[in-house]
């Protein structure tokens, strides 16, 4: 019998950013990451919250900035699990 299956970081932030991004639906993503969609919106509610967090600091250029570049930055998690 299987235990319960464990997601590293990065994996948990690309689907997020991928369900933030709204160009998917949570099935279709969820059914590309293989995990259920009500995983993939819990992790894009904590991701979510986590920038309301640090956004209200920066300003509105800057705010669009940092998710771009977090969007594009794939090796950004390893930086995060510092």
């Amino acid at each position: 019998m299987g235990g319960r299956r464990r997601f590293d970081l990065a994996f948990k932030v690309k689907a997020a950013i991928e369900a933030v991004r709204g160009e998917k639906t949570i099935a279709h993503l969820s059914g590309k990451f293989g995990v259920h969609g009500n995983q993939t919106m819990q992790w894009r509610r904590q991701l979510s919250d986590e920038l309301t967090s640090i956004l209200p600091f920066l300003s509105t250029f800057a705010s669009i900035q940092f998710l771009n570049f977090f969007s594009i930055n794939r090796h950004f998690c390893c930086w995060f699990n510092r």
